[in-house]
């Protein structure tokens, strides 16, 4: 039997400024793209000249990444780490605060560690657009029963767990490559994680196991003006 339960509220989410950046490049002493810990950066948009050259530094590393020009790639870069850039470009970004967004970052010429996309069942995630697309990865999709198999990957593909999806490079130099977020409890497609008019307000579904901390779970952009209801409705 499908039970429903209906709770009318004036405003059943966090509703936030829109809080989008452009970072304006080169990166300088005094000009810094620093995305804090607990935290992830959501880039939507890369104007420049040509290909950006550039690195992410994180726990004192630094991994090299290639952003080009694009109005319709979405990247993540989670925290903490800094996206250093050399050249003039705008980068246009939001900061998302405890989402469950974590990043690849691939040591030079190592087979063995890589990194590892651990989805838990229940769980899905998807992919964003790689940080580094000179870079060639080398994936294996490792399900229980079903071994270890290589495939290849792409922005936007999605994965239910229990799986594991480990990610290899055999470039000489370290690379930042794909970063990936959980989509927890809703079906919630990253690119909506912006809004299409920076100054209009977002309304932000957060869920909390103890009332202290508080995980976004869905990101929706609020454009029908002020004079607008919400309501929360829970199916079992």
């Amino acid at each position: 039997m499908r039970c429903k339960f209906l709770f009318a509220v004036s405003l059943a989410a966090a509703c936030v400024g829109a809080g989008a950046e452009t970072f304006y490049g080169p990166s300088t002493v005094a000009n810094k793209l620093i995305v804090a810990t607990n935290e992830a950066a959501i880039i939507t948009s890369v104007i420049a000249g040509d290909v950006i050259s550039g690195d992410i530094m994180a726990s004192n590393s630094s991994y090299a990444v290639r952003l080009p020009p694009s109005g319709s790639a979405r990247y993540a870069v989670a925290g903490p780490a800094e996206l250093h850039v050399a050249v003039p470009c705008a980068i246009y970004f939001r900061r998302i605060q405890n989402a469950p967004v974590k990043m690849g970052l691939l040591a030079g010429n190592d087979n063995t560690n890589g990194a590892v996309i651990s989805v838990p069942a229940g769980k899905t995630v998807e992919l964003f657009s790689s940080l580094n697309g000179d870079v060639v990865v080398n994936s294996y999709l490792v399900k229980s029963g079903a071994g270890s198999n290589l495939v290849q990957i792409a922005a936007g593909n999605r994965l239910d767990g229990p799986v594991d999806l480990r990610l290899f490079t055999t470039v000489a130099g370290n690379a930042a490559t794909y970063s990936w977020w959980f989509a927890e409890d809703v079906f919630q497609n990253p690119n909506l994680l912006m809004t299409s008019q920076s100054q209009t307000p977002q309304i932000i579904v957060e869920k909390s196991s103890d009332l202290q901390g508080w995980l976004p779970v869905a990101f929706f952009g609020q454009s029908l003006g002020s004079n607008t209801f919400y309501r929360l409705r829970i199916a079992k």
